[in-house]
């Protein structure tokens, strides 16, 4: 019998890449053999071990030809590419070689106007001057040769646009697709006279800076730096250039300080009024020119006042160039403050969002942090200062429309549609704010109000100052020592009124008497002193200063004979206050009293009142110490109401003899309050009373309710 032992097998497959070029690589090349071979080793049950091995296979990477030529333009650009007429051009290639194999490449230079005057090529360290139509040193794959191209333009006619090409070629053999090539374009446009612009290019703006930003915020008496960068894009020299700079009052420029390219400026200067005006004599073409000029902000600026100025320099064979706008702000901006009070009270904790106008989302900023939001997150809370911050990158600045929302407690809520139109270089923008909520705005730069949009230019990430309005700057209450009364009755009126907010300016109170009341003269007290008001007719009117704390007036009146028993006989008040930092902006409340007219004491109307009360003692009885509640609605069967006054005290001063029902409405019981689960109608707990009356014309009833506080 045979007995079978297992045997063991281990197969091994073995790679093998075999390279004509030595040394390791990111990447196979092309022509690189690879070598596959497998081989396999066992043993059996006695122990012995076999191996075998298999023949080689052999794979070569195909080789692949590719080129690339960058940059390639695909027009002209007349703020890039912009030459002296008559002189010579360069335009630079970059070949990169993108194949897998080391190439050398044929290159092909031609161009639509000039000559071509020299052509130089760089790579690996190494520049060397080639002829057109020639081949450059090997290149290794990935490797990239500079190509430099020189164009000669002396007939080349102003105005014209040149076209300098460069083709490459590849020269190896023997690949897989052939000899690659590939063409690339650059322009260069002829222009003759001076041409004054920008450092951007010949169509740009020159860019007026102040301390090297485009706005600045400074205090009074501070001196800054203004800035102005340009240079000369044309075929000649700018003859008699000239810069002309209009300063903005209240800043002096310091004609010492003058300097251009670094070196002091003494010759060729006038100041008249606040127009400075400098000789630059010649200025050659190409070379970038800075000049920079120190000025003092007048002691007497006003915080939040905006000075805008704008500079120019021209030549007489050249247009003049105008800058942008640079801006000195004085004082604190973007500050959320009180309208009525001005900047001398500033809004802190306030909540300032900037939303897209249709959406209503917070914007996601992308510029450059500013203080006090250095996290640059919307919304912005304001500080101590009342300052708020958005840092907009240079996509966000327009042309769009956002809103700005703002809450504080205490005011009213803000909305502000914020118009931005960005300036050609996408740097400052122009604004325009609209009040959406009909609340009056800040004038540019300042804390005045205005009814009307707002316009500013050249801002970068400031939106100005917003006011904020208080919901309820004056409170005014007036009571009446009689509720009911008739004919020949004394009235004692008092009334209190104070500012829950800023101070407030020139104060009136005008009382208006009902027809059928005439004022006893010489009754007045105001704050605890006899002080009679102005009286014309039935109207009382006191005067104050300012209201900045609580005042009390009192004084007497008189029903004349006459007055029709059931009318009723209405108390106005109205106090009007002139606001501080807004002499056109009148802030006024007001408040009224009545008191019912009866018969005398031998009608035969009956009289209800009575009291709403808080029962402290919970035993439905009014005690020293209890509270009535005013404001409080009691209605008769009939659906005639009354409302309780700030005593909690009513009164149906007219009613016929006979039984009647009183129920108070639950809605205007105030929070902190409940009525009693009690339902009988005798119970002084209940808010249904019935008043037992049947033959007791002239008497007064009264009836009081009792009302439960929530613990």
């Amino acid at each position: 019998m045979k007995t079978f032992r297992p045997a063991w097998f281990v197969l091994a497959i073995v790679t093998f890449v075999a390279s004509a070029a030595c040394g390791a690589r990111a990447a196979t090349l092309g022509r690189t053999q690879v070598l596959n071979t497998v081989s396999a080793t066992y043993s059996n049950g006695n122990g012995d071990t076999f191996a075998t091995v298999s023949n080689t296979v052999t794979a070569t990477v195909a080789a692949v030809t590719a080129v690339g030529i960058t940059p390639n333009e695909n027009g002209c650009n007349t703020q890039t590419d912009g030459y002296a007429v008559g002189s010579n051009v360069s335009r630079t290639f970059a070949i990169n070689n993108s194949s897998n194999i080391s190439d050398a490449y044929a290159i092909s230079v031609s161009t639509t106007g000039g000559t071509i005057a020299s052509i130089a090529s760089t790579s690996n360290g190494a520049t060397t001057t080639v002829a057109n139509d020639s081949v450059l040193a090997v290149l290794a794959p990935g490797a990239t040769a500079q190509v430099a191209v020189t164009i000669a333009t002396p007939n080349v006619p102003v105005g014209t646009n040149v076209t300098i090409a460069l083709k490459a070629t590849s020269t190896a053999t023997n690949t897989a697709n052939g000899q690659a090539s590939s063409t690339a374009a650059q322009c260069a446009i002829a222009m003759g006279r001076a041409v004054i612009a920008g450092m951007a290019g010949p169509q740009s703006l020159l860019r007026k800076l102040v301390d090297d930003v485009p706005f600045e915020s400074v205090t009074a008496s501070q001196t800054v730096k203004y800035s102005f960068a340009f240079m000369n894009y044309g075929g000649l020299p700018a003859q008699n250039a000239v810069l002309t700079d209009e300063f903005p009052v209240g800043v002096t420029p310091a004609i010492s300080s003058i300097q251009l390219n670094g070196a002091p400026l003494t010759t060729g200067i006038t100041l008249v009024g606040q127009k400075l005006t400098i000789g630059l004599g010649s200025l050659a073409p190409a070379i970038p020119y800075k000049l920079s000029i120190s000025a003092t902000v007048s002691p007497g600026a006003a915080i939040g006042s905006e000075a805008i100025n704008s500079a120019s320099v021209g030549a007489s064979n050249a247009l003049t160039a105008s800058s942008t706008p640079a801006v000195v702000i004085a004082g604190a901006a973007n500050v959320v403050y009180d309208g009525y009070a001005g900047s001398a009270i500033p809004v802190p904790g306030a909540v300032v969002s900037l939303v897209d106008s249709v959406t209503g989302l917070p914007i996601k900023l992308t510029g450059t942090p500013t203080a006090p939001n250095i996290a640059n997150t919307d919304p912005s809370t304001t500080g101590l200062s009342g300052t708020y911050a958005f840092g907009l990158g240079s996509a966000q600045i327009g042309p769009v429309t956002y809103h700005i929302l703002i809450t504080a407690p205490g005011y009213r809520t803000r909305r502000i549609a914020v118009t931005l139109t960005p300036d050609p270089t996408k740097t400052y923008y122009s604004i325009t704010l609209t009040a959406l909520d009909g609340q009056p705005l800040s004038v540019p730069g300042g804390f005045a109000l205005t009814t009307g949009s707002v316009t500013m230019a050249a801002l970068s990430n400031l939106f100005g100052n917003f006011p904020l309005f208080r919901t309820q700057t004056i409170k005014i209450s007036k009571q009446v020592d009689r509720t009911v009364a008739s004919s020949g009755d004394r009235l004692v009126y008092t009334l209190n009124f104070s500012n829950v907010g800023t101070p407030l300016g020139a104060t009136t109170l005008v009382d208006t008497l009902p027809p059928g009341v005439a004022y006893a003269r010489g009754t007045a007290i105001v704050d605890g002193v006899h002080l009679e008001p102005t009286v014309s007719g039935r109207t009382l009117t006191f005067a104050f200063a300012s209201l900045e704390t609580k005042h009390t007036i009192a004084y007497a009146t008189v029903i004349v004979p006459g007055v029709t028993a059931g009318s009723t006989l209405t108390n106005v008040a109205t106090v009007s206050a002139i606001a501080v930092n807004a002499p056109t902006e009148t802030v006024s409340a007001s408040a009224s009293v009545d008191t019912q007219v009866i018969n005398g004491i031998f009608t035969d109307q009956t009289i209800i009142t009575g009291r709403v009360f808080i029962d402290l003692a919970r035993d439905g009885w009014f005690h020293k110490g209890d509270v009535g509640i005013p404001s409080v609605r009691i209605f008769l069967e009939d659906g005639e109401s009354v409302v309780t006054d700030p005593n909690g005290r009513y009164s149906f001063p007219g009613v016929r003899p006979g039984m009647h029902v009183l129920k108070i409405d639950r809605a205007t019981l105030p929070p902190g309050t409940r009525a009693y689960g009690v339902r009988d109608y005798d119970d002084q707990k209940s808010i249904r009373r019935l008043v037992h009356g049947v033959f007791d014309g002239g008497v007064i009833q009264d009836v009081n309710f009792a009302i439960e506080a929530i613990r």
